[in-house]
């Protein structure tokens, strides 16, 4: 897991005081690798959130929905291995270690790695986002506002290229 650097509200025509005065989008992508009776399944989400506190709350937050998000999917969670980076106020302080106390009935172990952005799992989650995001916006197919626009059309979009994929 890691938050990636804040998604700016994008539209294809904007006055001049839109550049300068525009919403902020907070990612953070969760990557999951777990094992099921078909071997190891990778399991990707990206959280959208329009407050853009980036602190050990919203860290918290995010890992309990995707924990709720992976028990629909997979068996019950006995061991988590957690990989971030080991920015204090997100993943590396007071609170961060107090709240993995609240992960019960599992075991846990946190691995940190160097506060950088663009070099973990995570990271290419929120690049391709972006880069598609861009080229909608550029097109003139999209305008996002903040992070419901954004998570409206991830959507329509995911659904779109897996029924393609389906098929």
């Amino acid at each position: 897991m890691d938050l990636s650097e804040n998604r700016k509200a994008s539209y294809t025509v904007e006055v001049k005081s839109a550049h300068f005065g525009k919403s902020q989008i907070t990612m953070h992508p969760i990557v999951c690798f777990y094992r099921s009776g078909e071997g190891l399944v990778r399991h990707s989400m990206v959280f959208m959130s329009d407050d853009i506190c980036h602190d050990y709350h919203a860290v918290h937050h995010f890992t309990v929905m995707s924990l709720e998000a992976l028990a629909k999917t997979s068996p019950t969670v006995q061991e988590m291995h957690i990989f971030s980076d080991g920015c204090a106020g997100q993943y590396k302080g007071k609170g961060t270690f107090a709240n993995l106390s609240l992960y019960t009935g599992q075991k846990i172990q946190h691995v940190f790695f160097g506060s950088e952005h663009g070099k973990g799992e995570a990271d290419s989650e929120t690049g391709v986002i972006n880069q598609a995001v861009d080229r909608a916006v550029t097109s003139g197919k999209l305008t996002v506002k903040d992070a419901g626009d954004l998570f409206a059309w991830c959507d329509r979009e995911l659904v779109r290229s897996l029924d393609g994929f389906r098929r």
